[in-house]
């Protein structure tokens, strides 16, 4: 039989079709966080920027950006963010948050999305510089 190898899957990126010998291997959170699926590609403890009203789940996510320049993943309350109401979590706590976001795994850099609302759906657009 033929053999086809399998590669992990490259970093989204804008414009580009991933070859047909992809893989991706979803994530699961350990059983003591619920077991949930994870499916951001990036590694559980990826740091990510949000707000402490988040983060005390005082106000939902309905923006998140998937930097440009970086590749850091915001997720925020659409407020504006200054050093005294932002916090860095790991990727698998704001997860823990508001597992929804799951929805936004594949967001490719140089993108982000945004919501009405807790339970509406999100609108994903490409950040202009």
């Amino acid at each position: 039989p033929l053999i086809k190898e399998l590669v992990p899957a490259a970093q989204n990126k804008y414009g580009i079709t991933p070859d047909s010998n992809e893989v991706q291997i979803d994530r699961i959170f350990p059983r003591s966080k619920g077991g949930s699926i994870m499916l951001f590609l990036e590694d559980e403890i990826t740091a990510v920027i949000t707000t402490k009203t988040i983060i005390k789940r005082q106000k939902p996510i309905v923006l998140v950006f998937h930097d440009k320049d970086d590749g850091m993943w915001e997720f925020l309350d659409g407020e504006d963010v200054n050093e005294e109401n932002a916090a860095i979590v790991s990727l698998s706590e704001i997860l823990e948050i508001d597992n929804s976001l799951n929805e936004l795994a594949e967001l490719p850099i140089g993108f982000g999305a945004s919501r009405d609302g807790e339970d509406k759906e999100w609108n994903w657009f490409e950040i202009e510089d």
